[in-house]
């Protein structure tokens, strides 16, 4: 295989895909409360109140079930209202301890600023973590820090972000913020969509949808961490993942995905099995502490495609210790961030 080839394979992105799993992960880490899964999550949430005095068809006790049911009736709008009030009130209740380093910000410090987080999350988890790895950064005085760090996006939506959706180029950030094009103050994003395949009905969803799609187009390596496969006949992230095939290198570049979930391994590549049949490059693992990226921190791309498609058997792993305080964590990433100034 050609160099310039090679080169331009290691500038694609490294994905990673986000579910209520990671949070949960998270936030066992760290001996605290994790958010409520959608099933189960209006008892969870102390919300189950706002469905007193509604009959409804479903048995399910999951939200996006009940949340279906309810918006398609008109007479039922004031209770949608309330229950997206207090699914927001109920997130933003969630907060990551100060001074501390989580999962989220071993993640985002562990990748460049050439890939790309898309989580489904709505809690402020996430983005707490991104702000917290920026101000280290800028501490660290890491030149253009935001450079350094991947892009995150939310595919249902975030209690913490908002947007401005005035201008060509979308433009997000934290809730509440200014947009610094036109100086409105951002939207809220949206966290529940009235169709049965989940299909974002605002701007921002709409946006964040064809960035992944074009994002996951372009890379060898997506990391699912803490997301249950989709419904294959019922879920719009399904028709993006199925598509996940032909890239513009043709058949020189396969497609890897890596699962991070607790579930026996049989039982997952059943439930990956519809979207890629080739399980010689599906790998799983129960912790996030195994996976490739937390193996290669900071160089995975680059190592991955020496390895795959170089030859190169004798890249060595530089396993990300567990870290809990920001000390440790300049001693072990700015030697890596160096590398890329």
């Amino acid at each position: 295989m050609g160099d310039d080839l090679l080169q331009l394979m290691k500038k694609q992105p490294h994905i990673m895909l986000l579910g209520a799993g990671a949070s949960v992960a998270v936030m066992k880490d760290l001996g605290l409360t994790a958010p409520s899964p959608m099933k189960g999550f209006l008892k969870n949430a102390g919300l189950e109140d706002c469905l007193k005095g509604v009959t409804l068809k479903t048995k399910s006790d999951n939200l996006e079930d009940i949340y279906q049911e309810l918006c398609v009736s008109p007479e039922h709008k004031d209770i949608c209202q309330k229950l997206e009030l207090g699914i927001v009130e109920y997130m933003r209740g969630f907060h990551l301890p100060k001074g501390r380093l989580s999962i989220y910000e071993r993640i985002i410090l562990s990748m460049t600023g050439n890939d790309r987080i898309y989580s489904f999350n709505w809690d402020p988890l996430l983005p707490e973590a991104f702000a917290n790895v920026l101000d280290a950064y800028r501490q660290w005085l890491i030149p253009t820090p935001q450079e350094h760090l991947p892009e995150i996006h939310y595919l249902h939506g975030n209690v913490a972000v908002g947007y401005c959706a005035e201008h060509e180029n979308l433009e997000d950030g934290f809730s509440g913020r200014k947009c610094t094009q036109c100086g409105k103050t951002y939207i809220d994003t949206e966290l529940l969509y009235p169709n049965g395949k989940k299909v974002p009905t605002d701007c921002y969803g709409k946006t964040v949808f064809n960035w992944f799609k074009e994002d996951l187009f372009r890379s060898p390596f997506l990391t699912v961490f803490g997301y249950s496969a989709p419904d294959a006949d019922n879920d719009y992230i399904a028709d993006i993942l199925s598509n996940w095939k032909g890239t513009q290198y043709g058949n020189l570049f396969f497609k890897h995905i890596e699962v991070i979930d607790i579930a026996h391994g049989n039982h997952l590549w059943r439930k990956w099995r519809p979207f890629y049949k080739d399980r010689s490059y599906f790998s799983y693992y129960k912790a996030i502490s195994k996976s490739y990226l937390f193996n290669h921190p900071r160089t995975m791309i680059n190592d991955w495609i020496e390895e795959k498609y170089n030859g190169n058997w004798n890249i060595p792993k530089n396993p990300l210790p567990r870290i809990n305080k920001w000390t440790d964590a300049l001693r072990f990433f700015r030697p890596l961030l160096q590398e890329s100034f």
